[in-house]
């Protein structure tokens, strides 16, 4: 009688993953992690772009609301010949103010007042003489680069305080504030009360004045006029103008125009 020996059962493989599935599977993961990351990538990329947009109209609105300031407080100065001169990038107006309490504090009135105001230095007991007339410009900030190429920095407003200084030069009797550098375009109009010009420089207030706002510069060889993107604007009513201009006989003051015209919402009729 022989001896079997026992024979080995074979059991059937486990089911497993070939290499190439393996490499498809890791190739599907990669290309999904990469779509989900490009998405988010451009959502943020939009976000960022909606952000930017929303603070540029925000602050065009509020420089539109200072500009609109400024030319509704016009007034006609006839001692110096100071109203509004302007052309189809930059104008210069002769705005009313109220002068600050500083004007009418002496030293020791400041003294008498511990708690609220400070001890003066040398230099603030000499207080800066101010006048009721500002001199107030708005214009674009030109400049050249190192490739001589002109470029834009912006929408900038000077404010001259003194109207009677001798001389008036940036940074001392002149104040320059850049208002937004992302501003790269103004557009001005005037209304003569029958059509809308691209300069201004009568004795008389138009009475209105369009103000055109916008991002881009405008490409050479291009009028104001044929600017192709979109813009903010404001037609804005000047209440000298509805007041006979202001004037008054010369060597008087300024006399600020009547009251009760605002910002003209649609303007008048191009």
């Amino acid at each position: 009688m022989r001896n079997r020996q026992p024979t080995a059962v074979r059991r059937p493989s486990a089911p497993g993953f070939t290499l190439l599935e393996a490499v498809l599977a890791v190739a599907l993961a990669v290309i999904l992690v990469g779509t989900v990351y490009a998405f988010y990538r451009h959502t943020l990329g939009v976000r960022q772009a909606l952000h930017e947009q929303a603070d540029t109209l925000l602050a065009q609105r509020r420089i539109l609301d200072m500009m609109a300031e400024d030319v509704q407080s016009a007034v006609v100065y006839s001692t110096l010949g100071v109203g509004l001169n302007g052309t189809v990038e930059e104008f210069s107006v002769a705005r009313a103010v109220v002068p600050s309490q500083a004007v009418y504090l002496t030293a020791e009135l400041i003294r008498a007042r511990p708690g609220v105001w400070e001890e003066p230095s040398e230099q603030d007991k000499a207080f800066q003489p101010q006048h009721d007339v500002q001199l107030v410009s708005y214009r674009l900030n030109r400049y050249t680069d190192e490739e001589g190429v002109e470029q834009i920095g912006g929408l900038e407003r000077l404010c001259q305080r003194t109207i009677l200084a001798e001389t008036a030069e940036e940074g001392t009797n002149v104040e320059t504030v850049l208002l937004s550098a992302h501003t790269r375009f103004c557009r001005l109009q005037y209304w003569d009360g029958s059509q809308w010009t691209e300069s201004w420089a009568r004795p008389a207030m138009p009475q209105a004045v369009r103000i055109d706002l916008g991002v881009q510069p405008l490409e050479e060889g291009l009028e104001p006029r044929e600017y192709p993107y979109e813009t903010t604007w404001r037609v804005i009513a000047i209440p000298a103008a509805a007041a006979g201009g202001g004037a008054r006989p010369a060597g008087g003051g300024p006399r600020p125009g009547g009251e009760g015209a605002g910002e003209a919402g649609g303007g008048p009729e191009q």
